[in-house]
């Protein structure tokens, strides 16, 4: 997450966040308040300013994470040589589909403890979904590990309840979107200079990050009933942004959530 006066971006992991960090801190005009990296916003969180998240169809994310364990790095390739869970790590496809095989199971996961999200969610949605949460939701693992839900139904409308963002930027179309929620008219977001239209946002877009390609592992050779399940995991969020219909996914934005309450625009409720 990175905050400021008038501006939240929710940064999910491995969704070009360095890149849109970068772009902010170098063009929004008002104060930094706080970064930290694929954080939860905490209690007291200012819910009235304008917040947009980063997304991407999970499969690509779950490709991305195994790539970057496949170098050694990050907390989840830690998490899994601590549990001598490191072979999986592997830059072939077959090793891929064993590590897709790991992280779709909640059996399996729960093996990490609760490095993936602590919230008490494995049951219900996949690891994506969970990370996606923990950075959109106020005092995220506070709340849900304190909730239960008895059908996928009542768990989503509970997160579109406190979700903190109506727009959302798909990795697909990075550059469209990020333009479309820094002018959107609810937000009151100070640049340094105006945002143009989205040729001239292209053109001030750092390339930060950018991955090596790896030819070795595809999505599009992952078995069909691999695939299905993955995406059975990752209901919520095939479903909330359209990932189904769509490869690139669904136009933005979300459907606006009511607030109303002091509770609601500070985060207390």
């Amino acid at each position: 997450m990175i905050e400021f006066k008038n501006l939240v971006f929710l940064d999910l992991q491995k969704t070009a966040t360095t890149s849109i960090v970068a772009f902010l801190r170098a063009n929004v005009a008002e104060q930094e308040i706080r970064r930290a990296a694929h954080s939860s916003p905490a209690r007291g969180h200012i819910k009235r300013k304008f917040h947009f998240l980063s997304v991407r169809e999970p499969a690509a994310i779950y490709r991305s994470l195994f790539l970057f364990g496949c170098g050694k790095n990050g907390g989840l390739y830690s998490s899994f040589a601590k549990h001598g869970l490191a072979d999986l790590y592997e830059p072939t496809q077959d090793k891929f589909h064993a590590w897709l095989e790991f992280m779709i199971d909640p059996e399996q996961t729960k093996r990490l403890g609760k490095r993936l999200s602590g919230m008490g969610l494995d049951d219900l949605c996949g690891p994506i979904t969970q990370r996606m949460v923990l950075v959109s939701v106020v005092a995220p693992r506070e709340r849900f590990s304190a909730m239960t839900f008895d059908t996928r139904e009542a768990f989503r409308k509970e997160y579109d309840r406190r979700r903190l963002f109506n727009h959302y930027v798909r990795v697909e179309r990075l550059v469209e979107d990020l333009h479309a929620a820094l002018t959107a008219p609810e937000n009151k977001t100070r640049f340094t200079r105006p945002i143009g239209d989205v040729e001239d946002l292209r053109a001030r877009m750092p390339n930060r990050n950018a991955s090596v390609k790896v030819e070795s592992v595809q999505i599009s050779d992952v078995p069909e009933d691999l695939r299905a399940r993955l995406r059975d995991r990752e209901w919520l969020m095939y479903d909330l942004f359209g990932y189904d219909a769509s490869r690139t996914g669904a136009e933005p934005p979300l459907r606006a959530r009511p607030t109303s309450t002091l509770a609601e625009f500070t985060g207390d409720s």
